[in-house]
């Protein structure tokens, strides 16, 4: 389980899906996309055996510039077809257009691995084990926490430089006291008896950390 998708860090940071990321994060890349409305095509693409899924984000760009920026993935059609959107406030709202064009650069950048490692740092935190997630209720509770668990995490890994000419450092430590905040936040509702009502309820701010 995760608490956030690579949709949620982007109203964040664009240029993590951007040229910032590290190749190791790149799932898939091209230079033959075609947008229509909101169709994105790629012969070249298999976008299938790359794992692609909704929650994901491409970046698009073309040389002179007139495209150069990042969508969501809302839906895979098929190995080569994906349906893609500007990214829009919430699930329910309508698809809106990329600019049309052809021989498109893409790239499909996706941060997942983090979030399972933050996912299980916060299971641990609150003392859930990884088989127990499903007697989450309200897993949204943790959507914000993770996210800024991830971009804390990220930016600490792009920061190589100590006299941090980039501001990468600053952000990481931004984001890290951002996350601190939401943590203490949390209400989470857990379902013991599987009949969909809690019976417990932990709370970010009054967890208790035990030496083992």
């Amino acid at each position: 389980m995760i608490f956030s998708k690579d949709i949620d860090l982007l109203p964040w940071e664009t240029e993590i899906f951007k040229d910032l990321a590290f190749n190791s994060q790149i799932y898939i890349s091209g230079s033959d996309a075609v947008t229509t409305n909101t169709t994105l095509t790629s012969a070249s693409a298999n976008f299938i055996n790359a794992q692609i899924k909704p929650g994901h984000v491409i970046h698009l760009s073309k040389t002179d510039q007139s495209i150069n920026g990042v969508y969501e993935i809302v839906s895979v059609d098929s190995a080569t077809q994906l349906t893609i959107s500007v990214l829009r406030l919430n699930d329910q709202s309508s698809l809106i257009e990329p600019p049309a064009s052809v021989a498109i650069s893409y790239k499909i950048i996706s941060y997942e691995h983090q979030a399972s490692e933050c996912a299980e740092s916060l299971l641990q935190y609150f003392g859930i084990k990884s088989q127990d997630t499903a007697t989450i209720l309200n897993p949204g509770t943790l959507k914000q926490a993770s996210i800024f668990s991830i971009l804390s995490s990220l930016y600490s890994r792009f920061a190589s430089d100590p006299k941090d000419p980039n501001g990468y450092w600053r952000k990481a430590s931004y984001y890290q006291q951002l996350f601190n905040t939401a943590r203490v936040k949390v209400r989470i509702e857990i379902d013991l008896n599987q009949n969909g009502q809690p019976e417990k309820h932990l709370r970010g701010g009054s967890v208790t950390l035990q030496r083992k």
